[in-house]
This record gives C-alpha cells, structure tokens and sequence, in this order.
C-alpha cells in the first residue's frame, strides 16, 4: 500500500437543510431518515452531547456497523469554559445517556495526549482512543532572527478565557529591557452567552494604561496570505490562555517554526519541549512569560535551534498527509472487523 499520497477527489459530500437551531446546535430534521436510506458501512460523528452524533450512534448499533466518536475537545471541556451553575445540561446528559456513547464507541479519536487521558477519565476504554491531531502543512523554512526587535505573535479567537491581557503585560514588564513588538490577530468573540462583552476594548485600555500601546498592534482578523505573513515575520509566538481543546494557532505556529512560549494547553503540551521548541508558563503568571520572552530576546542562536526542532516535529507527527493516512488506516481495520 502507498502511504504516501491519499486522493480524496472522489469524496461525496452531501448537505442537509438545517431545520432549527436550539442552544449552540443545528438540528436537520432529515438526517434520520438520510442515514436509514443510505446504509452506511461506517459511521463517523464529529461531536458528543449532540442531535447528530446520538442519532448516529443509535443508526450505527441498530445496523451493527462500526461507529467512531471524535468529540473535539475534552469531555469534561465544559468544567473548563462555563461556570459551575450551567454545568447541570452537560452532567444530565451523562446521566441519562450512562456515557454509552463514549463507552461502547468502537474508536475514539483525541487531538491530544491530555485529551486522551480525559477521554479514559471520562469512562472510554484505553484501547479504542486514538491520537490523530488536526493536519497542517509543514514548512520548510527555518526561522533565523535578525538583529531587531523581537517581534511577537498571537493569534486566535479574543476572549476573556485566552487571556490576552496576560500578554500585554508581560510586554509591559519586559518591554523597557528589549526592544520588541507584539502583533495581536484576530477579533473578539465570546465563547459563552455568559461572557461579558467588550473585552478587545479593554485590551486597547490595558496596552495605553501600561504605556505599551506602542509596542502592540491589533490587527483584526487576518485569512490567507495575510495571515501566513504574520507566522512567516514572527520571531516567537506567544499564548495566554486557561483552557485549550487543542488549538489551532499554536500548531501553525510550529509548522512555520516559530519558537513558543504558552501556557500549558492543547497541543502545547505536545510540541513545546521547555528550552528546546520553546517554553511553558503556569496560567495567570505574566512575569513568567515575560521572563522567557527576555530569555528568547538574548539568545537569537538558540531561537534558530528551536525552529528547526519544531519543524522536525511538525513534519514527523502532524503533517497533512500523515494525518489523512492515519485516518484511513483507522477506516480499513474496522472496515476488517
């Protein structure tokens, strides 16, 4: 078999009319009857907790066929994100269901190592979680700072629980000892109906009370060229945030080599190897962050040593290929089975 190349030309894709909303989900009326007429020999659900995947799971135990639940993000993301008082939908979801999804799953896929271990936690049995990060496309470039400023990035969706303001504060502790400056991309958004609004306003307030306002620029949010742009410019990515199902920015960062200093989240724990890809600091500790930040500042040589380590790790576990191969390969043993 050739691993190498996976053609997914011949993919069909059918789209169903969504026919009401409740909450954060979309419901199609039609799918029941879409998966009865089709008669599928694998089912595959992208979510837990949800109209679709319930619907799936029971299509796919009715007909007796293999069925794979790739929740994307921990289950028990929901402590993580919303207060306490709206955790009762998600825990009487549980309840009512006696986690059988989850627990009878033929395969579960994870992003990450935490997340598997939050999936075993949760009740899934060790043996049918799988590890198969989102793909990304590697670079070949090595990063290779130059004799200026430090420049700094960060991108992703702002909100309150990124804790952005960590890192202008961290500019602003650090920012009268080196020259630096610090883009920020993307635009607010809130990640629960129980989150205040107007916290990229704040940001704006922080940076001018800090007397950093100079130091930082808020773009907005960037796609395409213009966005890789900003990866391909940065000399080191940084990352605030309390809670991170795996994110996205931290990956793509790592596939254009940017050396990185986050909070231990998502896919950082996998790819930020302390001192060697770049380094982790608790959550809330601007001063730590600041401190790496200097620390990267004054050692441009092992800035270029810790893009190419990332690189290499980018190239050996989450190259877009890799990941399709994974996934096939996943699709043919149950497909045997």
């Amino acid at each position: 078999m050739d691993n190498s190349v996976v053609d997914i030309s011949k993919v069909r894709v059918k789209r169903l009319p969504v026919s009401l909303s409740f909450m954060q989900f979309d419901i199609a009326v039609s799918f029941p009857k879409e998966l009865i007429r089709s008669g599928f020999d694998l089912y595959h659900s992208h979510e837990y907790r949800e109209y679709l995947g319930t619907i799936a799971y029971a299509s796919a135990r009715a007909r007796k066929r293999p069925f794979i639940l790739q929740p994307h993000g921990g289950l028990y993301g929901y402590a993580h994100t919303l207060p306490q008082s709206s955790w009762k939908p998600y825990i009487g979801f549980d309840r009512a269901t006696r986690k059988a999804i989850v627990r009878k799953a033929d395969r579960l896929i994870v992003s990450t190592e935490d997340e598997r271990k939050d999936a075993v936690r949760f009740g899934a049995l060790p043996e049918k979680v799988r590890v198969i990060p989102p793909g990304v496309t590697s670079h070949n470039s090595v990063r290779a700072k130059d004799q200026g400023e430090l420049r700094l990035l960060f991108v992703g969706r702002i909100s309150r629980s990124r804790n952005v303001h960590d890192i202008i504060r961290a500019i602003a502790l650090v920012g009268d000892a080196i020259p630096l400056h610090l883009s920020i991309v993307g635009a607010e958004e809130r990640l629960s109906s129980l989150e205040p609004a107007g916290y990229y306003g704040s940001l704006l307030e922080l940076a001018r009370d800090l007397g950093v306002g100079n130091m930082v620029n808020f773009t907005g949010p960037l796609y395409g060229t213009a966005l890789e742009r900003m990866y391909e410019n940065a000399d080191v990515f940084v990352y605030a945030s309390a809670y991170e199902s795996f994110g996205q920015p931290l990956l793509e960062a790592a596939a254009h080599g940017v050396p990185i200093v986050s909070t231990p989240v998502g896919v950082a724990t996998d790819i930020v190897i302390p001192g060697r890809t770049g380094n982790l600091f608790d959550i809330g500790n601007a001063a730590a962050m600041a401190e790496h930040i200097r620390d990267m500042a004054e050692n441009p040589q092992g800035l270029e040593e810790m893009s190419r380590r990332l690189v290499k790790i980018v190239r050996s576990k989450y190259d877009l290929e890799r990941i399709l191969v994974a996934y096939r390969e996943l699709y043919e043993e149950l497909a045997r089975n």
